[in-house]
């Protein structure tokens, strides 16, 4: 799916600082996070840009990527590396096997859609058939610049010569992405730099959180909340 450049302004700044659980269900009633690409449209929208104030904004979509120089291992959940109060899981059963079987050791998955279960020990992510992005050319070493794919916002290398999802890249707009080494399954995040991507901050950070207006776009915003609901198991 691809946002047209109106949806820029509909963002809207909710003075509060949370955890990503936390703020995808604080914002909800207020439309939801907006996603990384809507953020984007925010940033380049030369009418009303988006301020960042010099802080780091959470961001609806959720990235999963191997280690540096690694692939997902076949059949297995993708899970977290990085300790925190729970576990993040990406359940192989929820992904094609496209996930696995490539070789490609640039990958990485961008989900805008989802349903999450929170146990006391997990949060499990689901996403939405068909809605999640599968990108080649995932940069491997923290705070390098690549080119700006046009549908996800997400830095890729310039040479990347595959996409499964978006073809090839077609701009030359470059900015930062902000990685661990180790594979992550992790919200993303946005700021204090507008040529940034924060694919490294944790999700129990408490960061600043925004929202997508309703009523300019009731149709697809609901169709969001729908697709995002926060599922909790107690």
């Amino acid at each position: 799916m691809t946002y047209t450049k109106t949806l820029s302004h509909q963002i809207k700044k909710l003075d509060v600082a949370l955890p990503w659980l936390a703020a995808l269900e604080f914002a909800k009633e207020a439309g939801g996070l907006p996603t990384n690409i809507q953020f984007e449209h925010a940033i380049s929208d030369n009418n009303k840009p988006f301020n960042f104030d010099e802080r780091s904004w959470w961001t609806s979509s959720i990235i999963a990527y191997p280690e540096s120089g690694n692939v997902f291992i076949k059949g297995k959940d993708i899970i977290d590396s990085i300790p925190k109060d729970r576990v993040w899981v990406l359940p192989a059963s929820c992904l094609p096997g496209e996930v696995f079987e490539s070789q490609d050791k640039r990958i990485c998955i961008l989900m805008d859609y989802y349903n999450i279960t929170v146990t006391d020990s997990k949060v499990v992510i689901e996403p939405t058939p068909g809605t999640m992005r599968i990108l080649s050319g995932f940069i491997q070493k923290s705070g390098k610049s690549g080119v700006k794919d046009p549908e996800t916002g997400i830095p890729l290398v310039p040479n990347a010569e595959k996409n499964f999802e978006t073809g090839n890249v077609k701009t030359a707009i470059n900015c930062n992405i902000y990685r661990s080494n180790c594979q992550r399954v992790i919200p993303i995040s946005r700021g204090p730099w507008k040529e940034s991507v924060n694919a490294d901050l944790g999700a129990t950070d408490p960061l600043n959180v925004s929202s997508i207006n309703f009523g300019l776009d009731d149709e697809l915003q609901n169709l969001h909340l729908r697709l995002s609901r926060l599922k909790r198991v107690r």
